[in-house]
Formats: C-alpha cells, structure tokens, sequence
C-alpha cells in the first residue's frame, strides 16, 4: 500500500524524500564519476595505454569519492538535525518503526554508543529519517523567516515608548 501512495504522490507533483535522496545521490556520483573519468582519459591520451583504460580508473575513483562524500554530506545533515531538532527525528523514527531503540536514552547517545558497525547503521537509520524532516524543517524556518520580516516591517511598541 506505501508504495501505491508513493506513486500516487511522484504522479501528483510531490516527490518523496527517499526517492529526493536517491536523486541526490545518483547526480553526485555522476556528476563525480564523469569529472574524474574524463580528466583521467584525458591524462591517457598521453600515455602509452589510451585513454580508455584511465577513464574507467578515473570514473571508478570519482564514483567512490562521490559516494563518500554524499555519505558524510547526509550523515552530517542527520546529525545537526538531531542536534537542533531532536525531538522531530526521533518523533519520524517512531513512527516509521525502522529500528527499536531504548527509550528515555537521548538520540545522540544512541547513535553514538555503539561498536563502529552498529553506529554506521544506525547513523543510516537517521540519515533515513532526517529526509522525511527535510520539508518539515524548511516549513520551521520559513515561518521564522516570516516573522523576522514582519517584525522589521512592524516594529514594535516597545521602539516607540523610546
């Protein structure tokens, strides 16, 4: 049934975050892969083997370090979303019921007090969750934004009894 509603909602305009981040990270490595096979075919024309042979090496390398770096990009977002907005995360995790966690233990800790294997997949579980926040957030900051403006555009009683 989610993945009729999904493709209810890709038809109607409205592009879930999981299919954002696949994406996202399918324009990264590309974009990476491509840069880094035609600088290297490039480099192999002057060589003895061609250009073809080090624009594959190229295009493998770039594709790797695009996905590193797509990987610490996402993790880091996750992280600062639970950083400021840790009751948002923890509510989307709950309620997709990815992953059971102790409850009363902060998000923070969770993720961080784990062997390496079981902390890179929980920071997974949270990278996950900080997609659906995404739009969430962006909603926060707009009417923050909002009430910036209004309040320039307003002043208040407070600068006039002055």
């Amino acid at each position: 049934m989610e993945g009729a509603q999904e493709a209810i909602a890709v038809v109607a305009g409205v592009v879930p975050s999981r299919a954002r981040l696949i994406g996202r990270f399918i324009s990264a490595t590309t974009f990476t892969s491509v840069t880094f096979g035609l600088f290297a075919g490039q480099i192999g024309v002057l060589l003895p083997c061609g250009p073809l042979i080090p624009f594959m090496t190229g295009a493998w390398c770039g594709y790797t370090l695009g996905a590193i770096t797509f990987w610490k990009a996402e993790v880091g977002r996750a992280m600062s979303y639970v950083e400021l907005y840790p009751r948002l995360v923890e509510h989307v995790m709950d309620q997709r019921s990815w992953v059971t966690r102790p409850s009363g233990l902060p998000l923070r800790e969770w993720i961080s007090c784990a062997d390496t294997v079981t902390r890179i997949g929980r920071q997974s579980w949270v990278a996950l969750a900080s997609q659906d926040c995404i739009d969430m957030i962006e909603d926060m900051k707009k009417e923050e934004r909002s009430r910036i403006i209004e309040e320039y555009l307003n002043p208040t009683s407070t600068e006039t009894e002055e």
